[in-house]
């Protein structure tokens, strides 16, 4: 392995000076593959245990048993609801174990009633909504009216239209998997990028499962923030401290010891009391070739309601391993698609357009889910752009591009270790309740990183208010992330030294291009899997004919 890593380095070098002679290698790249060869810590996270299959394989196309909708009573372009059919056709796929729900060419209406407050559930696994094509004279799913809030006040209650979820209960005595109970205790630390636990119990264990690694409290708090001051507002952090919540699958058990398919991405301290629990899933369900058309036609207003905050929001997947989510469009929206507690999931070559609106794509309570080769091209720019928060973890955000803003968005409540990889759009557009700041723990890396704002002047990640008058302002200041890695940033910016991480190659442009890619082949033995390189070139077609 280190003759391959040796001969890789050799190779990266050899590209930076013939292939590309204005691009440089950072120092951090280089740094990582020597930490790679010699088996030590690497300043920069392994970003590349993220997506379907870890990204090693392509998203497949699979062969279920098709339940086209039509055969259920949806009829397309009749200006009639097609719901009751499609949930018709969703049961039929379960019964069976595994089913493509396909929508062929044509406009189907799903929501036609006004005042709904429950999503089109899917909670098994091998399940896949398939369209005719996302372009024109494709597949269109139309949502007439928008979901009401589950509880009133609450904007962030209003439903998706379709969700895909996995059958988990806390505690209750029913027949479904229990998520969060406490199966054991590690007993030894474990350093940041490594591979194995060691616990008091495996009794509970066994290889396949998925697991959480959980610790919470003020103990913890130092290795994600650091001596990073706070302020009082920020009440969830200043009176609990942190809460991680990685999620991971065992590859094998040896005695006490555990090794996991993913590295962990923080240092884990056993006196700090963590603790492995259940985290059930379903797997291998997708979304693909579809065209979600909401309602949403007036100007959007950041917070003005539940209508503009989330009415029309498409599409959730929750608890879901290996989704994936490919060649969508979605026009006219509140909301696009979210992740939440997914892993290794990818959601690529989607476009979010039309009428803007409040967020596109998001992650969170997810470890290694990937956001990539996708484009913002509504008015005004979505309000957020692609989203890792609440405590996601090792999220990638990859080859995104919005030309009116929409930059990632690090939403708050202890996000650590994601990556913003060769991107086109602003730093701003993060969000999150003040309560639940910072935007992102530790960890943090933008690399590659075209900023399309014309702000100029220093950007401080951690400017906290001075005066009094500036500590009225509950949102004070820039995005808060505890030490970003800035490598290969070009723009009109410059960067306070005191509050960032690595920072390298100010307005220029980094080798590898895409850090994302380089660690994927680093680990793939030296070779970019191939579908990248087939989805790239797919991407660069459908963005125009999602632009037309």
């Amino acid at each position: 392995m280190k003759n391959i890593i040796t001969i890789l380095t050799l190779s990266f070098i050899t590209l930076a000076c013939t292939i590309n002679l204005h691009a440089q290698t950072p120092k951090a790249w280089t740094q990582f593959v020597q930490a790679k060869k010699h088996g030590k810590t690497p300043d920069l996270p392994d970003y590349s245990y993220a997506g379907y299959k870890y990204s090693l394989e392509p998203i497949p196309h699979v062969d279920y048993k098709i339940f086209d909708v039509t055969k259920f009573g949806a009829v397309p372009n009749d200006n009639k609801s097609d719901r009751d059919a499609v949930i018709k056709a969703i049961a039929a796929a379960k019964t069976n174990g595994s089913g493509v729900v396909y929508f062929p060419a044509g406009r189907f209406n799903l929501n036609e009633l006004k005042g709904r407050k429950e999503s089109i559930i899917i909670d098994a696994s091998n399940i896949v909504l398939r369209g005719a094509g996302s372009t024109k004279n494709g597949t269109e799913i139309f949502m007439r009216h928008y979901m009401l809030e589950k509880e009133p006040g609450k904007m962030w209650t209003v439903p998706p239209l379709f969700k895909f979820t996995a059958p988990y209960h806390y505690g209750k005595k029913i027949n479904v998997p229990v998520r969060g109970t406490k199966l054991a205790k590690i007993t030894t630390d474990s350093p940041r990028e490594s591979f194995t636990i060691t616990v008091d119990d495996t009794s509970k264990l066994k290889p396949g499962m998925v697991i959480a690694l959980n610790v919470s409290g003020k103990a913890p708090q130092s290795e994600l923030i650091g001596d990073l001051p706070l302020r009082p507002i920020w009440s969830r952090i200043v009176n609990n401290g942190i809460s991680v919540n990685e999620e991971h699958l065992i590859k094998s058990i040896h005695g006490n010891t555990i090794t996991l398919a993913e590295p962990i991405h923080m240092n884990v301290f056993a006196e700090h009391n963590w603790s492995i629990t259940s985290n059930p899933m379903i797997e291998n369900c997708g979304v693909e070739d579809i065209h979600f058309v909401g309602n949403f036609k007036e100007k959007f207003k950041h917070h003005k309601n539940f209508i503009h905050d989330s009415g029309w929001k498409i599409l959730d997947m929750n608890r879901v391993r290996n989704g994936w989510i490919v060649r969508n469009k979605l026009t006219d929206i509140s909301a696009g698609f979210h992740f939440s507690g997914c892993l290794s999931s990818s959601m690529l070559l989607n476009t979010v357009a039309g009428n803007r609106g409040h967020s596109c794509f998001g992650m969170n309570w997810g470890y290694g889910n990937v956001i990539g080769l996708s484009q913002d091209i509504t008015n005004d720019g979505t309000w957020h752009g692609p989203a890792s928060s609440h405590e996601q973890v090792g999220a990638v955000i990859w080859r995104w591009h919005a030309n009116k803003g929409a930059g990632p968005d690090f939403h708050a409540q202890y996000p650590h270790t994601s990556l913003i990889d060769t991107v086109y759009c602003s730093i701003s557009s993060n969000g999150g309740s003040y309560v639940n700041q910072p935007n992102h723990l530790k960890y943090a890396t933008y690399w590659n990183f075209k900023d399309n704002a014309l702000a100029s002047g220093q950007y401080d990640f951690w400017n906290l208010p001075q005066t009094k008058q500036q500590r009225k302002n509950n949102y004070f200041g820039n995005v808060k992330v505890a030490y970003p890695n800035m490598i290969g940033y070009q723009g009109n910016r410059s960067f306070n030294p005191k509050t960032m991480g690595i920072v390298e190659l100010q307005n220029k442009r980094p080798f590898p291009e895409s850090l994302f890619e380089a660690q994927l082949t680093l680990r793939n033995r030296g070779k970019l899997p191939k579908w990248i390189k087939q989805y790239k070139k797919a991407w660069e077609k459908l963005k125009k004919q999602h632009a037309n």
